[in-house]
């Protein structure tokens, strides 16, 4: 499909019509979601759930893969009582564990050593709990594009320091500079 976007992307990772696949596989979760609970057909239900795995698989999104796992061990913790979500969720746990070892795992290895997307979304996630801290009633547009980019050169030194004292690890600054230099993309991670 990326001959529908106007930017080609040098990865391999599918995004359907969305910016970037961590955007794609937020709407594709919602459409197969909501397709699996309006068909009523068990056919169909079972031929929705494989391509939608397949499909999850082709976006390949760490945080899908995360989300999927945690919440299968919530859903899990929580009817364990009944045997029928009991044996669906054991079915889908192993899965999602084994994808998540499998590509998300290695993945979020990687982007903390060399990559930036965890960088910039840990640090997007500090700045968050700055700006609430700091602006409770927020920043409004206008000041947002003023205030944000100090927040979130803070939010950086915050989580590099605090990986760097855990786990000898320092987090990338590219994508952070970039940001806070240019003004693009200044909050799409947060």
């Amino acid at each position: 499909m990326s001959i529908l976007h106007a930017t080609p992307k040098n990865y391999e990772r599918l995004r359907l019509f969305t910016v970037e696949p961590s955007q794609a596989i937020l709407l594709y979760l919602i459409f197969s979601l909501l397709s699996l609970f309006l068909v009523e057909n068990a056919f169909l239900k079972i031929f929705i759930l494989i391509l939608s795995g397949i499909i999850f698989v082709l976006i390949n999104s760490k945080g899908c893969f995360i989300t999927i796992l945690l919440t299968s061990i919530i859903l899990f913790l929580k009817n364990i009582k009944k045997i029928k979500y009991a044996v669906l969720l054991l079915l889908i746990l192993p899965i999602a564990f084994y994808f998540f070892l499998k590509f998300a795992f290695p993945s979020i290895y990687w982007d903390i050593n060399e990559g930036t997307s965890f960088s910039t979304r840990f640090s997007a996630l500090i700045s968050i709990i700055l700006v609430l801290v700091n602006y409770p009633l927020g920043l409004g547009y206008g000041s947002y594009l003023f205030y944000y980019p100090k927040i979130l050169d803070q939010s950086y030194e915050i989580a590099n320091a605090l990986f760097t004292n855990l786990f000898s690890i320092s987090l990338s600054y590219a994508e952070i500079s970039d940001m806070i230099s240019t003004g693009e993309y200044i909050g799409a991670k947060a």
